[in-house]
């Protein structure tokens, strides 16, 4: 049985290609992993992904923590639609595992899928977590992380310092 693996999130190359370097490795250890990525309308992995070969699903969602009281507005007002939108590509791709890589695009697929329950997990390659995945840290099973010093941020899951 084919395994499909969901990579969630991205806006910048930093949250975006550490993902790009997990999916590379699932591959290699196991070619029939079916790999695809969800991501933000205005972020890199709309144009970096399809570059690569990867499936790409894309959520009109918002940035939670930009542009002052009006950008937050906006993003807040775009949540319930990129929920159900979530919900309804979380239905339609079946994912056995979702790894969350970081960024505002994350937010509403892995939310829904560990709702769901999905397994999934987060990356974090910061020595201070953004704010998705500290919204998500209360959600997904596990947390990859790059610092010991991020450790107690996630309490809930369990977390492997992995470095980057």
């Amino acid at each position: 049985m084919t395994k499909h693996v969901v990579i969630a999130g991205g806006g910048t190359g930093g949250h975006l290609f550490p993902g790009v370097a997990v999916a590379e490795a699932m591959q290699q250890m196991d070619p029939d992993i079916k790999v695809t990525f969800v991501g933000a309308e205005r972020g890199i992995e709309a144009r970096a992904i399809p570059k690569l070969g990867y499936p790409l699903e894309l959520l009109n969602v918002k940035p939670l923590m930009a542009g002052g009281a009006l950008g937050k507005l906006k993003g807040l007002s775009s949540l319930p639609i990129s929920g159900m939108k979530a919900m309804m590509l979380h239905n339609k791709l079946k994912p056995d595992l979702v790894v969350a890589v970081g960024g505002y695009a994350a937010g509403p697929f892995t939310a829904w899928a560990a709702t769901a329950g999905t397994k999934t997990a987060l990356m974090e390659q910061n020595a201070k977590p953004g704010f998705t995945n500290r919204m998500l840290s209360k959600f997904v099973d596990r947390a990859y992380l790059s610092f010991d010093s991020t450790t107690p941020l996630f309490p809930k899951q369990t977390t492997y310092v992995v470095g980057n």
